[in-house]
């Protein structure tokens, strides 16, 4: 997992300097604080060296054996400015390395919430002992490879605490970001009262022991001894002893002028309550498995301290290396060193980044959610907020971005899926936290987006120039751009305000259009609307067509319907055209005009409606055709039904409708003919027509309402 690069980090920062112990040649001096950036408040001077070297410093450049000081512990460095410190690490061999480090300090005003007297080079951390952080500060604790941790590894807010005690020293660096400006501190462990001071008197003398594997005697002076009771032996140099099991030795001067000393030595005891893993998110209580052993631990200030047992722990936000060496000590002898080597890691992950297929939190199709984690990632999505007509902005929505971390599952693939609706817009809002190895958590991230496969805007006031999401408060400004958009088969097209179409519109699905203050599309010479294996539904728009004089001869429509469903209600359809056409074509459909108007004009042909194998519906319309040969409607193969509607002709030939093959039902409407040559029926019809429904109709300037002739359709 890559979470593990977060173990291996740690341990490769903490454990350099622990690893590097083993050039002893070489002095090992690591600077704790400071380090090279710049700073908000005074830096502490601290250093962890190897035993035995002695440590120099001067805070002007100069050489610090000449003119400095020697470092006996942390220090406070006063001041403001430029500082160029230099650091002279001195060995037992009196080899000596250089170091230096320059930064800057800034006279700022020292953060309140940093409970710390002004003259500590170091902040205490006890057991229970908080920092609280106010929610606009970053903070970073730990240690990075860089001065400057990155960004996304600052928290924010929250406490800083050590909920156990911690009975070895450590120094962590403590990073605030508060407005611009950078503050470093360094806070210190402690120990508790499970240590003692006082180190335990050997029970004999005249045995020491080197890497638990190896015993001398004498101070190395001429010896005989003998091991469980075996043969006596003389020696001067170390005797090795296999540790895995108990021994008794006998010793004493091999001249005998001594009394002769016996030490039991058990075996080598093992290390209990380490981390199964190597890594924990919670304290480690270490003790050995036999009570006869004492542990012994140097720290850094120069103690020796002596326990049972110790506890381990660090402050949370920081990721600690533990690589501590401890002598073990049986009767008051040192019997070797143990160096257990763990983590324990109380920094939380870095929060998850979502990553959304929604550009700006809005999408028309499903949404795909990526959560970028090196970690796992558990997530959960509120109630989705359904709206039938779309929302009026992004905004608009209220929703709760606090959220407790119960109800979570975890994201297979760390990716999910928000579904879109058919019917409405859903508002979804994700929340997500990732879970580290360890079992920390990040703070819980949320996201919101809309997705809206229904509702189209278009206003023809939005700014051309623009890219627009085609919401309430973003939308289109023209009506093709709502159609290029479409992903679903039930869409509801909102128009406001007044469009040109120079090029035709094609409709192939479940649509409503839907017109607000005085809504008009007008249609060029050579545009038209075309509705084609779709159901449509038309609202409170006007739909117009001008056709200049041009002298073609071909047909013109408005509107074309085929293999659809059309329904218009309070709508206007206007056309002009300059020889011969049709208002609204339509086959293979069915059509539902209800409170709505249609009027053409045109110099030698004029019909309101062309219909071929159509169901025909028409109620409370009115119909105006102007023509030389005006028509109203002219169906074909079909149903017709009109019921209190009007339909005017104006021409030297006139027909208010012509059936072929034409089951009708025609009830409380009128038809009105003007300027026609000589009286005609209003409704002509075939042989195979059929008359269902005739009642309360009423002519004008028509001879009769109907007449049937023998004449037949041929197919």
């Amino acid at each position: 997992m890559e979470k593990c690069k977060k173990i291996k980090d740690c341990f490769i920062i903490g454990l350099l300097f622990f690893v590097s112990l083993g050039f002893a040649s070489v002095p090992q001096t690591k600077v704790i604080s400071p380090v090279e950036g710049t700073w908000a408040n005074p830096q502490s001077l601290i250093i962890d060296n190897e035993p035995g070297t002695e440590v120099f410093y001067s805070l002007n450049g100069e050489d610090p054996l000449v003119s400095g000081f020697a470092y006996d512990g942390p220090v406070l460095l006063e001041g403001t400015g430029n500082f160029s410190l230099t650091i002279v690490s001195v060995s037992k061999e009196g080899t000596s390395i250089p170091k230096t480090v320059e930064y800057t300090v800034e006279k700022k005003a020292l953060p309140s919430y940093i409970k710390n007297p002004s003259d500590s080079p170091i902040i205490p951390m006890y057991k229970d002992s908080t920092i609280k952080m106010p929610t606009n500060v970053s903070w970073f604790v730990g240690t990075t490879s860089t001065y400057l941790p990155e960004e996304k590894l600052f928290q924010k807010g929250g406490e800083i605490t050590l909920y156990s005690n911690c009975d070895i020293v450590n120094y962590i660096p403590l990073v605030i970001k508060d407005g611009s400006s950078y503050y470093r501190y360094v806070l210190k462990t402690g120990y508790s009262d499970s240590m003692r001071y006082s180190a335990p008197v050997p029970s004999v003398g005249g045995i020491e022991f080197f890497a638990w594997n190896y015993i001398r005697l004498l101070d190395g002076e001429k010896a005989v001894y003998s091991i469980d009771d075996g043969a006596w032996k003389e020696t001067t140099t170390l005797i090795a002893i296999d540790r895995t099991k108990n021994h008794t030795i006998k010793w004493q001067k091999a001249d005998k002028s001594d009394f002769m000393k016996v030490f039991y030595i058990p075996a080598k005891p093992q290390l209990i309550g380490l981390p199964e893993k190597g890594f924990t998110n919670e304290a480690v209580k270490l003790k050995l498995d036999s009570k006869d052993y004492q542990i012994g631990y140097n720290s850094p200030d120069g103690n020796l301290l002596f326990t049972k047992e110790l506890t381990i722990d660090t402050v949370t936000g920081d990721c600690a290396s533990i690589a501590t060496d401890f002598d073990i000590y049986f009767q008051g002898i040192k019997m070797g060193t143990i160096t257990p080597v763990f983590l324990i890691d109380r920094r939380n992950p870095v929060v998850p980044e979502i990553i959304s297929t929604a550009e700006n939190n809005f999408s028309r199709k499903d949404v795909t959610i990526n959560f970028d984690s090196n970690d796992e990632v558990y997530y959960s999505v509120s109630a989705p907020i359904y709206e039938e007509n779309g929302f009026e902005s992004f905004d608009s929505v209220t929703v709760s971005s606090s959220r407790g971390k119960t109800g979570f599952i975890k994201a297979e693939n760390n990716e999910i899926i928000l579904p879109a609706k058919n019917d409405a817009a859903v508002f979804y809002t994700v929340f997500a936290y990732a879970k580290d190895i360890s079992g920390n958590c990040s703070d819980i991230i949320s996201y919101s987006t809309i997705i809206d496969s229904k509702n189209y805007y278009v206003d023809s006031k939005s700014d051309s120039k623009i890219p627009h999401t085609g919401t309430k408060s973003d939308p289109y400004p023209a009506i093709n751009d709502a159609i290029r958009s479409i992903v679903s088969n039930n869409v509801s097209l909102y128009l406001d305000g007044s469009f040109v179409l120079d090029k035709s519109v094609t409709i192939g699905t479940n649509c409503n259009i839907i017109g607000t203050n005085d809504t008009k599309l007008q249609f060029t010479s050579n545009a038209q609307l075309i509705i084609e294996n779709g159901n449509v539904f038309m609202e409170n728009c006007t739909l117009e067509k001008q056709v200049p004089q041009s002298g073609d001869v071909i047909q013109k429509n408005l509107l074309k319907i085929y293999n659809s469903t059309f329904v218009a209600k309070n709508c206007e359809f206007i056309c002009y055209f300059d020889y011969s056409g049709n208002c609204i074509t339509s086959k293979d459909s069915t059509v539902t005009l209800e409170k709505s108007g249609l009027s053409i004009q045109a110099t030698s042909y004029a019909s309101l409606i062309n219909a071929e194998n159509t169901l025909l519906n028409l109620y409370d319309f009115r119909g105006n055709s102007s023509a030389k040969t005006a028509v109203g409607i002219s169906a074909a193969e079909n149903t017709t039904i009109i019921d209190n509607s009007e339909i005017k002709v104006i021409g030297s030939y006139t027909r208010a409708c012509e059936f072929l093959s034409v089951v009708w039902n025609i009830q409380n409407s009128s038809f009105i003919s003007q300027n026609a040559k000589k009286n005609q029926s209003a409704i002509w019809m075939d042989a195979f027509s059929t008359k269902n429904v005739d009642f309360k109709n009423t002519i004008k300037g028509f001879s009769s309402l109907f007449v049937q002739t023998n004449w037949k359709l041929l197919n």
